[in-house]
């Protein structure tokens, strides 16, 4: 029985660390992404400029 919820236990502190990774990832991602679309729009800016 002791074993079983600490088995549980160890199951959902795997889960959490996977579901902080992940949105941990996911922002990153969007982080990046913001950055490489601010980039594009800054060069066209720039060139449209000329």
């Amino acid at each position: 029985m002791i074993e079983e919820v600490a088995q549980v236990e160890k199951n959902t502190r795997k889960i959490r660390f996977k579901n902080r990774m992940l949105w941990f990832l996911i922002s990153l991602n969007l982080i990046l992404f913001g950055y490489l679309v601010y980039e594009i729009v800054m060069i066209i800016i720039t060139l449209s400029a000329k």
